[in-house]
């Protein structure tokens, strides 16, 4: 949580998204469209889903509209997720120790760090899968009544993020495989047509909203066939498909991607070391070789959720893909885990020596981490970011009295949603504008080069590469003391 309201940046114009239809909720009960507690939010036509909206409705209730009210959500479901996956551990394996090491692995994990300081709903969807698994399990192995619940975290993850649509059907299916007595057990003690019927009620609104043109929407957004530019036949199509999901789905599990650059999205990674940390890799593979040779039902689940994960993120664009393949992070730690504690065993004779060294390992790698991501990596990747835009707006919303009319560059087509959040207006406002996209009170949005009219005062918000024949009033910068606006007056 420390200096989570501006560290690695300010919020991402998603963040801010986010942010403002959950106070737009929270005030109105209706979206910036109007439209009335929906079950997608239609946003930048990206077609966001409901669950984090509404927790952030929330949290900004509590702690009013601001970052840490937007970020809080991750972090509270981000932590969470690490008490669950030890639960998780401890039951399928029995293991204390095998258990506190998952969770400490896992808690500094930066792959999940990294998305757990910021709105992202991949963190979410993913502790929703992790509760449903565990709760699953207690029901299947130690006959506790959570096998319901399980199934609703899971449906509660499908309307949180995109992904967990395919990978939870995949990976109840690998529970059901691996533990069909069980199964079978427990939908027969629990009535499976009120559990079937339930489900199919609950996930409804989602199979309407999928099959609607909204979701195609979302689909055709990021799908893989967007890097298809040729003119062919549908079998040409489909084997030129089947090829690139192929090169996607192995491209997530590339040592560059996991151990030593990580992704090359600015947002999803440090850069300067992978998604794990690089002293982890020798452990990784000696516990995959470890579950690939003994094969108990716990390293079969593992392997399984491990093939699974990528899946979904394999039919979109680009990949390798940090938030949409953030499940993996899993069952890697897991494996890693599995390593060191095959590791321990081996060096039984010297383990005190041994765990000393992994000590000063995961202690140097720690605290590397640290420095680079409150260090270096804002300074680097402000632009990813969208850095300097809170600081163009706390700047507009103090002087505003001074200026008839404030002129905001169309260069970035998104700006129009850091006026709602950060500007004066109220939701109620807001929705009764006729197009406050591009003009609400004295904000208007306007092409380069701008001419003011005549009479007013104006307050034009340019790129920095504009030149305009007014005053110069001030200049924007963000983190990596890049140029963001330049302010003019006329």
């Amino acid at each position: 949580m420390y200096n989570v309201t501006d560290r690695p940046h300010d919020l991402f114009f998603d963040e801010v998204a986010i942010g403002y239809n959950a106070y737009s909720i929270l005030k109105t009960g209706k979206d910036e469209y109007g439209n009335f507690l929906p079950i997608s939010f239609r946003s930048f036509n990206d077609y966001k889903l409901p669950f984090y909206i509404y927790a952030t409705s929330i949290t900004e209730a509590v702690f009013g509209k601001n970052a840490f009210a937007v970020r809080i959500p991750a972090i509270i479901f981000g932590s969470a997720t690490v008490i669950f996956f030890m639960a998780l551990v401890k039951l399928l394996t029995g293991s204390h120790k095998q258990t506190l090491l998952c969770g400490l692995l896992l808690a500094i994990s930066p792959w999940h760090l990294q998305f757990s300081r910021a709105a992202f709903e991949a963190t979410v969807a993913l502790f929703f899968i992790v509760l449903g698994t565990y709760l699953i399990f207690l029901a299947l192995i130690a006959k506790k009544s959570t096998f319901f619940w399980g199934l609703i975290s899971f449906i509660v993850s499908i309307y949180t993020y995109h992904t967990p649509r395919l990978i939870v059907p995949l990976l109840l299916f690998a529970i059901f495989f691996l533990y069909k007595k069980n199964f079978w057990l427990v939908i027969k003690q629990k009535h499976a047509l009120l559990f079937l019927g339930i489900i199919l009620l609950l996930s409804l609104p989602l199979l309407i909203y999928i099959s609607s043109p909204a979701g195609w929407a979302r689909f055709q957004l990021v799908s893989l066939f967007n890097d298809y530019h040729q003119k062919g036949t549908l079998s040409e199509r489909t084997f030129w498909g089947l090829g690139r999901f192929w090169e996607n789905y192995i491209a997530n599990f590339s040592f560059d991607f996991l151990f030593f650059a990580g992704d090359s999205i600015g947002r999803h990674s440090v850069r300067e070391m992978g998604m794990n940390y690089v002293w982890q890799l020798p452990f990784f593979l000696i516990g995959l070789l470890t579950a690939v040779k003994n094969k108990t039902t716990t390293q079969k689940f593992f392997l399984a959720w491990l093939i699974i994960s990528p899946i979904a993120a394999a039919l979109a664009t680009p990949n390798p893909h940090a938030i949409r393949a953030i499940s993996p992070v899993i069952s890697i730690i897991y494996f890693i885990s599995l390593g060191l504690w095959m590791s321990t065993a081996y060096f039984k004779h010297h383990a005190k020596l041994f765990l000393s060294g992994v000590s000063i390992f995961l202690g140097f790698f720690v605290l590397l981490y640290l420095h680079i991501y409150y260090v270096h990596y804002p300074q680097r990747t402000a632009p990813d970011w969208l850095g300097g835009y809170k600081q163009a707006m706390e700047y507009i919303t103090a002087h505003q009295q001074n200026y008839d009319r404030i002129a905001v560059t169309d260069a970035n087509p998104l700006w129009y949603i850091y006026v709602y959040f950060y500007g004066p207006f109220t939701p109620s406002q807001i929705l009764t504008q006729k197009d406050p996209q591009h003009q609400i009170g004295k904000f208007m949005t306007v092409g380069s080069p701008f001419t003011p009219n005549r009479g007013e005062k104006t307050l034009y918000v340019a790129q920095p590469i504009e030149k305009w024949n007014g005053h110069l009033v001030t200049i924007i910068y963000d983190h990596g003391e890049d140029e963001v606006f330049k302010l003019w007056e006329n």
